[in-house]
């Protein structure tokens, strides 16, 4: 629960049909005050995702989750179509997730974190100090990569045409969490259920695209900073495959001024939380979102309009402490290593286009600062998707001896942060949020809004843990510390002779 100035949050990564009632109890037992899904249930599994949402810790509302790829495995791509098992003239596992996910699901929506659903962090009695936070979700069923891909797919269930498009839908949600309110769930138009094998016709018939093969053909996604390709080759270690040539992106544009600017008693902190992380986290195919497959290694697969998300709520003087995800595995392909899984950058307006640091780097903070401050100012980027997350210890002849993978992060209050300057936008009452006062005191220009010292929260500790059903955690391993900066691995690979023998068949 979010008592005594701290907030405990589980990260559960993929999935990938390995959840059971052991997950449930084992999560319920860890005792967080919430737990963030990164997706990838099961290849368009209902049921597992049913199985999440009646665990305890999700049926007290202490839930948030966001679907992968693999969730719209037979419905957006023209090859799983061609290969789905179900008809889907007549089914359409997507919708029934989504419905049945309801508030749970944040992507391109908020929720705010509440303790279970029991204590608010808004209120100064349960150990909030009128510090808010809520987790804003990035783009659904993301694939990553630097191009727009599966359009009819955004089209036919939210209404999203490009990347552009879904910029927007993500901003517009850091937006709603930081002008209040308990969350937003992005709303759904469910896929028309038609005869298999008319989705070209039915294509054709739409305004955006024009037609069903541009529709399905990858589009270049303008908000996205991927190297320019040359000679029909990407640079060594960088960029997509040879096959596509990308157009060379605009910037990613600058925050709205209409994004209102967190007050004292409201939504002061935001987590994000998204299938694929974002952009600018490295490029090599260790970075948390490189890519690790195919002749051609390496790029920055990682998603632009969750980067502008960020971007807008630093330059609206909100604290973002952690970015959680998964979709790019911990173990490369090709037997290359693994994955950096943990890397921190400023937070800051300016600090969405810095280098983030990794592998024990020190965040970009200068040696000698306090620990509250070198806190006050980093985001942690965290990759949970560390698969299969549920395996067998020992000889495996016992319930007990089933282990089950989860990121615990600690965020602790960090006392009133700093007053800062926000632009205001030229609506008529000169607030950005279109309300009369806005709760905020001008400065003596009138351009902009001056926050008022406010209760954030920042990333204490992440660690990883393997813990039995009872919860009793059975290996842990410290990745970040506040103050201390990214942690070096000492525990890479421990797993590796279990899972040979025996991998999780609960």
């Amino acid at each position: 629960m979010a008592t005594g100035g701290t907030l405990r949050v589980a990260v559960i990564g993929d999935v990938h049909g390995h959840w059971s009632s052991r997950d449930s109890a084992a999560l319920a037992a860890l005792s967080p005050s919430t737990a963030l899904f990164v997706g990838d249930y099961g290849n368009e599994d209902p049921a597992v995702v049913d199985a999440i949402l009646r665990s305890p810790t999700a049926a007290a509302g202490g839930a948030a989750l966001v679907f992968g790829n693999h969730d719209a495995w037979y419905t957006a791509t023209p090859s799983g179509r061609r290969n789905c098992p179900y008809d889907r003239a007549v089914m359409d596992p997507v919708g029934d997730m989504l419905a049945a996910a309801a508030d749970s699901h944040v992507s391109y929506g908020w929720k705010r974190v509440d303790g279970g659903g029991k204590e608010d962090v808004d209120d100064p009695a349960a150990g909030g100090a009128g510090g808010g936070v809520a987790v804003v979700g990035g783009r659904p069923f993301g694939w990553g990569g630097p191009f727009w891909k599966h359009a009819p797919f955004y089209r036919n269930y939210f209404g999203v045409v490009d990347g552009a498009d879904s910029t927007r839908r993500v901003v517009a949600a850091v937006r709603g969490a930081l002008g209040g309110g308990r969350g937003h769930v992005a709303p759904v138009t469910r896929q028309l259920r038609r005869p298999a094998g008319k989705e070209t016709a039915a294509a054709a018939t739409t305004t955006a695209p024009a037609t069903a093969a541009a529709a399905e053909r990858p589009t270049a996604m303008r908000l996205l900073a991927d190297p320019p390709v040359r000679g029909g080759r990407p640079a060594a270690g960088k960029g997509p495959s040879a096959s596509v040539r990308p157009v060379r992106p605009s910037p990613l544009p600058s925050p709205p001024p209409s994004a209102p600017a967190p007050t004292g008693g409201g939504t002061s902190t935001l987590l994000f939380l998204s299938h694929n992380g974002p952009t600018g986290l490295g490029a090599d195919r260790a970075a948390p979102c490189g890519k690790d497959w195919g002749a051609h290694p390496g790029g920055d697969y990682g998603d632009a309009d969750l980067r502008a998300g960020v971007n807008a709520a630093r330059a609206a003087g909100a604290r973002v402490p952690l970015v959680a995800f998964g979709h790019m595995h911990e173990r490369l392909a090709q037997g290359a290593g693994w994955r950096r899984m943990v890397v921190v950058e400023p937070d800051h307006p300016a600090g969405g286009n810095t280098s983030a640091s990794g592998n024990g780097g020190g965040g970009g903070q200068t040696e000698g600062e306090e620990e509250g401050e070198r806190a006050r100012r980093e985001t942690v980027f965290l990759n949970a998707a560390v698969v299969p997350r549920v395996m067998m210890h020992g000889n495996g002849d016992s319930v007990e001896d089933s282990l089950h993978h989860f990121m615990l992060v600690e965020l602790r209050q960090e006392g009133g942060s700093p007053a800062a300057a926000v632009p205001r936008s030229n609506n008529g009452n000169g607030n950005s949020d279109g309300r009369a006062d806005g709760g905020r005191a001008p400065t003596s220009g009138g351009s902009a809004t001056l926050l008022a010292p406010r209760i954030v929260w920042g990333v204490h500790t992440v660690d990883q843990v393997w813990a039995r059903p009872d919860g009793r955690v059975h290996t842990s391993e410290r990745l970040y510390e506040a103050g201390r900066g990214v942690l070096p691995r000492t525990n890479v690979g421990w797993r590796v002779p279990d899972l040979d023998e025996a991998i999780r068949k609960a």
